[in-house]
């Protein structure tokens, strides 16, 4: 959310953490730098279909990137003739063919072969080589034989079935499994029995590979390319080294002007159904700043990729955080990361380091609600009343936070006990039981407008009655005039917070509220539920929610998402985590609009973890996020308010968005963790 307000004109980069209830996408976001525009989740964001991949990847190596000259397009380079034999190349029309011949007057044996594989294989990579062969006259046999040169300098060889020499070309293959680590090939075809100065044809040779699953253990094996390129497949346009800037990190060069991927081995480890998989990784660019994606994937047993989700930054040139997140439909699934540069010039390159995975087991017992706490009724919004206490938007002296115990133990330890009632203590709580805002707890604005957005706020929209806060939003007769942004407002909407009031540092945040962001006639409609710092620009977006139909390809309206920003007035220009949740955009489950929902946000010294229903969605350490220790070092205020107007999704308009809709709050509860 945030209240910034930016220059117009250009781009001011945004990422963030945000959540879409049940299958996440961690990713980057963009804001127009307009003074009147709402920030909103990156162009390069594609929460399509679950099954729809985000980065185009390249999963196996291409025989060009395996064998220099596989086609014979530069002759003879880079084959070298057997014992007694010459070779030629031979074009007819379209078709090149590798000639053999023998140059002795006996029948003998006679061979081509290879100079050694480009790529070095992993241990267990599967290796099928096939080439169209024939033979000048009828006789002997044609195969093909693989050679496994290990790093030692030792040798073994496969030959696969051979065929009889005819004039005919018949498809000959030889299948390989690599049994030393860092292994190359090299291809030997071969005629047995040649007569003499007989000749036989090799047509362009075909290598597949299929690299292993990486060992136990290893989520992303050689993440930082400590040995060279072994087990990435990338881009034909790329070129994949280990170099030391100054610790160990991959680079990926292009060889060519383009798009750029790299994608790693399948994770050694298989994952339950349902479980949550987080993945962190740095990223920098050398040659000029260029749009970078990291992807996280799913893979099937069969190797077909079951979902694929990304994150992404518009520029980078320093090293940035991206991260990718997603839970596992199939039981026995494995993972695996892609990295993409686009647009990069021809001897630029995408670095990347430090893939760090997390993965939540669905096993974890889900914490149940205290039982204690009420379960209120649907509420029935009522015509708005004026609020008594008009305040100014200016923040008042932050109060003194209550200290809080560090608690022990693991990351995930740390903030699952925020989710058992037995181990927290409620620190704040409304549960709009009275007739009218406590304002002991709250701050209500008046008269005032944000930058981001096409909505005039003011108290008169915040009502509380029937056991509910009301925030809603009002079609006006005549536009509100305002200074900057969007110079006319048709919409009037509330915000409210707690500045000088009540702020609290570490423990659980929650709110249960019902979004009015339902899936038409809600273009523009934005509820928000976040915290911001008292004595930093941190911001954290427990829930931001944007209504439907939306200007985009797809509609935002069932899901919200949450944020982590480094610095609320810069927002992109510095740091930024968040992903989406959703229960299942693409098969179309009830939307987060639908009913009431608990939107939580759990906060340790390690740890920060966002609920939904009592869910966990997902749990970040505070480790991976290496500005949180200093934007999130103070004591954070609650902040309740309904922007109408997004420069991503749309700006209201009254084909696309109803005169009224409202944001309804049941109760807002804070806690502390119990020593």
């Amino acid at each position: 959310m945030g209240e910034r307000t930016i220059a117009p004109g250009g781009w001011v980069p945004r990422i963030g953490i945000h959540l879409l209830s049940g299958v996440l996408v961690v990713g980057a976001m963009a804001a127009p730098a307009s003074a009147a525009l709402a920030g909103a989740p990156a162009r390069s964001l594609d929460p399509g279909p679950a099954t729809a991949t985000t980065a185009s990847a390249t999963t196996s190596p291409t025989t060009a990137q395996v064998l220099r000259n596989h086609d014979f397009a530069a002759g003879r380079a880079s084959w070298h003739p057997g014992d007694r034999a010459r070779l030629a190349v031979q074009q007819r029309s379209s078709r090149r063919a590798l000639v053999v011949k023998n140059h002795s007057r006996r029948t003998r044996d006679v061979a081509a072969q290879s100079s050694s594989s480009l790529l070095a294989f992993p241990a267990g990579t599967r290796v099928t080589v096939t080439a169209p062969m024939a033979s000048g006259l009828r006789g002997g046999r044609l195969a093909l034989r693989v050679t496994e040169r290990r790093p030692s300098g030792a040798t073994r060889i496969v030959t696969g079935r051979a065929v009889p020499g005819s004039w005919r070309y018949r498809t000959v293959s030889t299948t390989l499994t690599i049994a030393h680590e860092g292994s190359r090939i090299a291809v030997r075809p071969v005629h047995t029995r040649t007569r003499g100065h007989a000749r036989f044809f090799v047509r362009p040779v075909r290598v597949r590979a299929v690299l292993p699953p990486g060992r136990a253990g290893e989520w992303v094996p050689n993440s930082t390319c400590r040995s060279g390129a072994l087990g990435w497949t990338t881009s034909p346009n790329a070129l994949l080294s280990g170099v030391d800037a100054p610790e160990r990190v991959c680079q990926l060069r292009a060889s060519g002007s383009g798009n750029l991927t790299a994608t790693s081995r399948r994770s050694g480890d298989r994952l339950e159904a349902g479980s949550l998989v987080h993945v962190a990784s740095q990223v920098s660019t050398v040659g000029g700043a260029r749009p970078v994606r990291l992807t996280l994937q799913e893979v099937a047993t069969d190797g077909s990729v079951v979902q694929s989700f990304s994150g992404s930054r518009d520029a980078v040139t320093d090293w940035a955080w991206l991260g990718a997140q997603l839970r596992t439909e199939r039981s026995g699934s494995r993972i695996r990361v892609v990295y993409r540069g686009d647009g990069l010039a021809r001897g630029a390159a995408l670095r990347f380091r430090g893939a760090d995975v997390t993965v939540t087991s669905p096993s974890t017992p889900a914490p149940q609600p205290t039982p204690s706490e009420p379960t209120p009724t649907q509420p029935t919004p009522t015509d708005p009343g004026p609020t008594p206490e008009p305040t100014t938007p200016t923040p008042t002296a932050s109060p003194t936070p209550t200290p809080e115990p560090t608690p022990p133990g693991s990351t995930t330890r740390t903030c699952d006990d925020l989710n058992s009632p037995q181990r927290r203590t409620l620190s704040f709580a409304d549960e709009f039981d009275g007739t009218g805002l406590d304002t002991t707890k709250w701050r209500v604005r008046d008269r005032t407008h944000l930058s981001f957005d096409a909505a005039y706020v003011t108290k008169d929209a915040v009502d509380v009655s029937d056991g509910t806060l009301t925030i809603e939003g009002r079609r006006r007769s005549t536009p509100a005039s305002v200074s900057s942004g969007v110079r006319e407002r048709w919409y009037d909407t509330g915000y409210l917070d707690t500045v000088g009031k009540f702020s609290q540092k570490y423990g659980r945040w929650e709110m249960r509220a019902k979004l009015p962001t339902s899936r038409a006639m809600t273009r523009g409609v934005w509820p928000a539920f976040w915290l911001r710092g008292d004595r930093t620009n941190g911001e954290i977006d427990v829930m931001e929610a944007y209504g439907g139909e939306s200007t985009q390809r797809w509609n935002p309206a069932g899901s919200y998402t949450t944020t982590l920003w480094e610095d609320t007035n810069l927002g992109k220009q510095r740091g930024e985590w968040y992903s989406w949740a959703h229960q299942n955009w693409a098969t179309r489950t009830p939307g987060v609009y639908e009913g009431f929902h608990t939107y939580g946000f759990n906060w340790t010294p390690d740890c920060m973890q966002f609920t939904y229903d009592d869910q966990v969605l997902s749990t970040i350490p505070i480790e991976q996020v290496p500005w949180a220790r200093t934007a999130f070092d103070s004591p954070f205020n609650i902040r309740l308010n309904m922007q109408v107007g997004s420069s991503y999704w749309g700006m209201p308009d009254q084909q696309h968005t109803k005169d009224a809709f409202d944001y309804v709050v049941d109760s807002v509860r804070v806690y502390r963790v119990n020593p």
